[in-house]
C-alpha cells in the first residue's frame, strides 16, 4: 500500500499501458481542466506519455479516476474518492454512481459527493500491512 499523506483538492486520473484508454483519460483530464478544476496526471512508470522521466504529474487529490490499475483499489481502501471509466473491469462490482464517463458527471458526482462509500473498495482487499505478510508466509508454509 501505498503511504498518503493526505489529498489535495481536484482530480487525479490512473493511467494505463493502453493508448485507446489513456485516449479517453486524457479527453476527460482536459474536460475537467476547462472546468476550472485542478488535474493531476499519474502515468504509468515506461509508458510514451511519461515526458522526462515525470512519472506522477501533480499531487495525489482527492478524487481519483482510472481504468483498471490495482492503485485504485489501494487508494479507495485508503480513503481516496476514487471513480473509474465505463470500460473498467471493477464496473460489474461497483455501484453505478462510482462509474463517469464526462466531465461534467466528474464535476457533479465528485466534487459535490458529501459521503464516499470507501468501504465497497475493502471487497477488494482482504488485508493489508503485517496481516498480509503473515497470512502469505503461513500459505507458502503449507506449500511446503
Amino acid at each position: 500500500m501505498p503511504k498518503i499523506d493526505g489529498f489535495a483538492e481536484g482530480v487525479t486520473f490512473v493511467f494505463e499501458a493502453d493508448d485507446q484508454i489513456n485516449d479517453k483519460l486524457l479527453e476527460l483530464a482536459d474536460g475537467v481542466r476547462q472546468l476550472g478544476i485542478e488535474v493531476s496526471y499519474w502515468f504509468r512508470p515506461g509508458h510514451k506519455l511519461v515526458r522526462n522521466g515525470v512519472v506522477r504529474d501533480g499531487p495525489l487529490r482527492r478524487v481519483i479516476i482510472g481504468w483498471r490499475s490495482s492503485l485504485l483499489v489501494e487508494l479507495g481502501y485508503m480513503g481516496g474518492n476514487v471513480f473509474v471509466i465505463p470500460d473498467s473491469v471493477f464496473c460489474e462490482n461497483l455501484p453505478s454512481e462510482l462509474v463517469v464517463d464526462n466531465a461534467e458527471k466528474i464535476y457533479r458526482k465528485c466534487l459535490s459527493l458529501e459521503s464516499y462509500p470507501n468501504d465497497v473498495w475493502k471487497g477488494f482487499i482482504e488485508c493489508t500491512g503485517e496481516e498480509s505478510i503473515e497470512k502469505y508466509k503461513f500459505i507458502l508454509h503449507q506449500c511446503h
